[in-house]
């Protein structure tokens, strides 16, 4: 096959992350085809009777374990094809500095939360299914909204440093323009940060976290030893339209919408299954593997319309750095260099644009850049 690096590399990346989609399928098809869904939900029941407490407790204590345990077994499965992206690609193309003692660490990081979440996310779906048997779906929604705005908040502060490092800009003539340019936009932030990202990839970045109090810019190290201020100023105003346009608030009200449409479908299809494969009722736990099922398949028929949306604020937000910086010879600059050290595909295929992009293709945004800039 004739195809460039960045072609190979990012289609070896796609058929990794889709091993690990496959793998994942299998074990929730195999959990509920072999009769597993029953036995675990006995077995989380048993536990729960022992560690005792009052009914209602215990039935979510129930809940939480048989998640916990459906969890871990899918990251088990799912853990060859994280090894092969996220160290044995990644490194082989040059996108990774991270040691095997880092890459493990973090990966179990990952793994723990990953747990904690999908157990915590589980017995909120479950209390919500016994509390409001009809309507749980609607009212799952509204609180998947306000969980996403809390989490949007207290992220920079309380979930951000279990991962990465963090100190405050250095440079004081950058961080002053960089203040002032916050400013003038009306988004100002309460720290510019280095993020201490250089001894795990080369690749930079920058971006800007949090709502309110806790807005802070993120530039990694290596986007500040390698990029002139011109070009950091175009970055960063990339992001702050992002905050202009209201891009945040736009998002979580698609995925309130998109939220629903997850759970009202899985509503209806552990609902329609209720009686078949062990389950006995839309509130019997045993239904999860089948409601996960529901939800990964309404999330991929929904990826192109979720990719478009992001594609468009992309779009915008880099019509606003354009704008407000007036520097079309740094934004182009940063499209080309960005691009090629994150090894980014200059023409994807249609079909892996719709459900793979979140950002325009290289070659779509410099041709906006042209024709909004005909002399670049």
């Amino acid at each position: 096959m004739n195809e460039d690096r960045s072609t190979r590399y990012h289609r070896l990346r796609r058929r990794g992350n889709l091993f690990s989609v496959v793998m994942k399928v299998m074990l929730l098809l195999g959990v509920l085809g072999l009769g597993l869904s029953p036995l675990f939900r006995d077995r989380s029941a048993d536990i729960a009777i022992v560690l005792g407490g009052p009914k209602v407790l215990r039935s979510s204590t129930e809940v939480a374990i048989y998640a916990v345990m459906l969890a871990i077994l899918a990251e088990a499965v799912a853990l060859p094809a994280n090894w092969y992206t996220e160290w044995i690609l990644d490194r082989r193309y040059g996108l990774s500095r991270d040691r095997l003692r880092t890459w493990i660490v973090r990966r179990v990081t990952t793994t723990f939360l990953c747990v904690l979440v999908c157990a915590l996310a589980a017995v909120f779906v479950y209390v919500a299914v016994r509390s409001w048997p009809t309507s749980w779906w609607m009212m799952a929604g509204i609180f998947f909204s306000a969980w996403t705005i809390t989490l949007t908040h207290v992220a920079p502060v309380l979930i951000l440093p279990w991962f990465y490092h963090f100190r405050p800009l250095a440079q004081r003539p950058l961080r002053a323009r960089l203040e002032s340019l916050t400013r003038r936009v009306g988004a100002p932030v309460t720290k510019i940060l280095e993020w201490q990202l250089g001894q795990n990839t080369p690749r930079p970045n920058a971006t800007l976290v949090g709502i309110g109090r806790t807005r802070q810019v993120l530039l990694t190290d290596t986007l500040l030893a390698e990029y002139s201020d011109d070009e950091i100023e175009v970055v960063l105003a990339h992001e702050l339209g992002h905050h202009v346009h209201r891009d945040i608030w736009r998002t979580v009200a698609y995925e309130a919408v998109a939220a629903t449409l997850v759970f009202g479908a899985a509503h209806w299809v552990v609902g329609w299954a209720s009686g078949f494969l062990g389950i006995e009722s839309q509130s019997d736990v045993a239904g999860l593997p089948l409601g996960v099922l529901t939800a990964g398949v309404v999330v991929m028929l929904l990826a192109p319309v979720t990719n478009s949306l992001s594609r468009s604020h992309e779009k915008r937000a880099d019509e606003y750095a354009l704008e407000v910086t007036g520097n079309p010879g740094a934004f182009v600059s940063v499209l080309r260099r960005v691009s090629a050290q994150h090894l980014a595909e200059d023409r994807p295929s249609r079909l892996v644009k719709w459900f793979f992009y979140l950002h325009p293709p290289l070659s779509d945004r410099l041709a906006s850049v042209r024709t909004g800039c005909p002399s670049v």
